[in-house]
């Protein structure tokens, strides 16, 4: 692997069948993303895993992968993104792309210390969209803070999304539980 003061990359692969399939496992961490402050013009601190596995199928036509970031301190300088994540992200998903152009997201689910969002989707050749996302806060008190606003209660989030990528419908179901606002 390569080591660098602000990096650690690490890889490694396999080609079989003369390249009709290869497979690739990758892991990137960034243990302090302040150096890279300049570049984006943000005060970033904290630190990032980002590991990757995928597989390619039928000399590239085919496509899988698995990806997860973590963070840990992650600190951007946006003054509500710090208070939601409190420098704690995790996301985890996999990704599929068949030769007709077709991608599927499968088992995705993006983590903070507030909740969850968890998300399923097909985007069709045809550019037609099935989605489905459930988004968990099981306390919104963690969001008092971040909002400016006295909350209590829980809140889940279930949607759909359907039909051309462009203009699809959408469906989405509230469940709260004792829910409260101000004082």
């Amino acid at each position: 692997g390569v080591h660098l003061p602000t990096a650690h990359f690490t890889t490694n692969g396999n080609l079989e069948e003369w390249g009709k399939t290869a497979i690739i496992n990758a892991s990137l961490r960034l243990p302090d993303l302040s150096p890279f402050s300049q570049i984006s013009n943000i005060p970033l601190k904290g630190m990032v895993t980002l590991d990757l596995g995928a597989t390619s199928y039928d000399f590239g036509n085919n496509f899988e992968s698995q990806l997860s970031l973590r963070t840990d301190g992650l600190k951007t300088g946006i003054e509500i993104a710090d208070e939601v994540s409190q420098g704690l992200l995790s996301f985890q998903g996999n990704i599929k792309k068949k030769v007709d152009g077709a991608i599927r997201l499968t088992a995705s689910k993006l983590t903070l210390p507030i909740g969850s969002l968890a998300i399923n989707a097909n985007l069709k050749s045809d550019k037609k969209l099935m989605a489905n996302w459930t988004l968990d806060i099981p306390h919104l008190a963690d969001l008092s803070v971040p909002l400016k606003q006295d909350l209590r209660g829980d809140l889940v989030l279930k949607g759909r999304a359907f039909g051309p990528m462009q203009s699809p419908r959408l469906f989405i179901n509230v469940v709260a539980n004792n829910l409260g606002f101000g004082e």
